[in-house]
């Protein structure tokens, strides 16, 4: 569907794209932004899982949408902390659009979701998308543990050595994205077992 812009807030995460992400808003988003007459707050984000605690505090009432600007981790944490809070709806039910901006160093959702309309991945396209106010629904997955919701997976949800070599990477942010390469080749040597079961539990 079409949705009518006038407010948003844009959730940035200053540390992605090598630390550019901020340059990239600056020079580029907010002034594209600004010149579609659009109101916008910014928050940035301070540290990881920062992105839950603001999605958690953002009013839904006050906006036409959020946009995550960063990788993956900034928009999944926006999500998160939006469903976990009012399962992203507003007082009068509506869903609150949520928009992708990729400076990160992985930009899976932001990739699928812009290749699939034939647009480069990259900040303007992303912009200029965001701008037409045109919405798809997305299908996401839902983790509980004892019955009770504890988050929310927007791309991909992994465990054993997949979730190790996602976990491990993040340390080593500075290397850029050659980190996951070589944290998975050291894993991988590991030749760590995982134990575990699968259900596959289906609805009537």
């Amino acid at each position: 569907g079409r949705e009518s812009l006038r407010r948003v807030i844009v959730i940035l995460n200053p540390m992605a794209g090598g630390k550019k992400a901020r340059k990239v808003y600056d020079d580029i988003v907010e002034r594209m932004l600004a010149q579609a007459g659009l109101t916008v707050s910014v928050v940035e984000t301070e540290h990881a899982g920062h992105g839950i605690e603001v999605g958690r505090k953002i009013d839904v009432g006050l906006y036409d949408a959020v946009v995550a600007m960063g990788g993956d981790g900034v928009i999944s944490e926006v999500c998160n902390g939006l469903l976990l809070k009012s399962n992203g709806r507003t007082d009068n039910g509506q869903v609150l659009p949520i928009g992708i901006i990729p400076v990160g160093s992985g930009n899976g959702l932001a990739a699928s979701i812009l290749k699939s309309a034939g647009e480069p991945v990259e900040p303007v396209s992303a912009t200029l998308s965001l701008l037409r106010a045109r919405t798809e629904r997305l299908d996401m997955g839902v983790v509980s543990q004892h019955g009770q919701v504890t988050g929310y997976s927007i791309l991909s949800l992994a465990t054993g050595l997949v979730a190790d070599i996602d976990i491990g990477a993040d340390a080593y942010r500075w290397l850029g994205t050659v980190r996951t390469d070589l944290v998975a080749v050291r894993d991988i040597l590991k030749l760590k077992s995982y134990r575990g079961r699968l259900q596959l539990l289906l609805e009537e």
